[in-house]
């Protein structure tokens, strides 16, 4: 694990320390003492209480209880009582640079709003994104670039473009295609592999009915094969139960929503066990705005100290809310 200087200010100022959240710009001394800290290791293993880690070159080099501790000669110490150190997180479900304030667009995805964005995420402790399908040909220079040097930001693993089929629910204006056809799928997922994508994402949605068709099983079932090809792992965006379960016995690797329509049953559970399919993270963010009118976190300030003030104020204002309740699908 890479790591910067952190400020001592920041470090001690966060109910939570995670060891991303420490990045900053400046290099790390030599080495480096945290000490005092409640450590959760991840194993599942009780926190230890009183523990001190050494960062040596940038690098963890030593965790453990501090009456063990034996400091590198000239190490700097920080005293980071009452605070905790975890594992970098990961989260499996992201879309990076298309977002402006909370205008989405595909023009907005320049490298330095994505790496802005990284950086958001590393002070958060995340130490790893997987992008799901929303992200043009640059975001392989910035991945190359992180790959060829020691890591400084949060790690970025990429779907690049999804697959859309035709007239269905998905992708980013500008920026995914549509497939009408298996063969369409197939040369389409070759295309993605031939970039050094890290997975193939695809949707199977129709948004609510809106929409009048959603991706059909032969051309799923072509996208998962042609996939497993390439030896990637396919993942899906799905809503409805009746597709989980079709996409599951084709042997999709994972499911990047929750079933949503209705409570799935011990058969589907039964189901992905059996094909080992795993459930990805949700994009909590896309379901809150589904849920509230009203954020009931805007006045938390783990939450404010990393929004711009002009869109806080439009996520507070009572005519986003009426706005928000407003919306076709909201009471759904």
């Amino acid at each position: 694990m890479r790591l910067r200087r952190p400020s001592v200010t920041k470090a001690t100022s966060f109910a939570l320390v995670c060891l991303a959240g420490l990045m900053l710009d400046t290099a790390w001394p030599a080495a480096m003492v945290l000490k005092n800290v409640t450590l959760i290791d991840g194993t599942g293993a009780a926190p230890v209480r009183g523990a001190a880690l050494v960062i040596d070159g940038g690098r963890v080099s030593w965790v453990g209880p501090l009456d063990r501790l034996q400091a590198p000669a000239g190490a700097q110490s920080i005293d980071l009582t009452g605070k905790y150190v975890i594992p970098g997180l990961i989260d499996a479900h992201v879309h990076l640079g298309l977002v402006h304030g909370l205008t989405q667009d595909v023009h907005f995805y320049t490298k330095d709003l994505v790496q802005q964005q990284l950086g958001v995420y590393a002070a958060y402790g995340i130490t790893s994104v997987l992008v799901l399908g929303t992200d043009p040909d640059l975001i392989f220079d910035i991945r190359a670039a992180q790959r060829r040097a020691p890591a400084t930001s949060t790690r970025v693993f990429t779907a690049g473009q999804g697959l859309v089929y035709k007239g269905s629910y998905g992708g980013v204006a500008g920026l995914n295609g549509r497939v009408a056809s298996a063969a369409d799928a197939r040369a389409a997922v070759d295309a993605q592999a031939a970039k050094g994508v890290d997975v193939i994402k695809f949707w199977v949605d129709d948004e609510f009915g809106s929409l009048p068709l959603r991706m059909p099983p032969d051309v799923s079932q072509a996208i998962i094969d042609a996939a497993h090809h390439h030896q990637l792992r396919a993942i899906a965006h799905v809503f409805y139960l009746d597709d989980a379960r079709t996409l599951v016995q084709q042997g999709v690797d994972a499911l990047a929503h929750a079933v949503r329509d209705k409570p799935v049953d011990q058969s589907f559970i039964d189901a992905m066990k059996l094909h080992q399919t795993w459930q990805l993270a949700e994009t909590l963010s896309r379901e809150a705005s589904f849920t509230y009118s009203t954020l009931p976190f805007l006045k938390d300030a783990f939450f404010t100290r990393a929004i711009a003030p002009s869109t806080l104020e439009i996520l507070s204002s009572s005519k986003y809310a009426q706005e928000r309740a407003a919306a076709p699908h909201f009471a759904r």
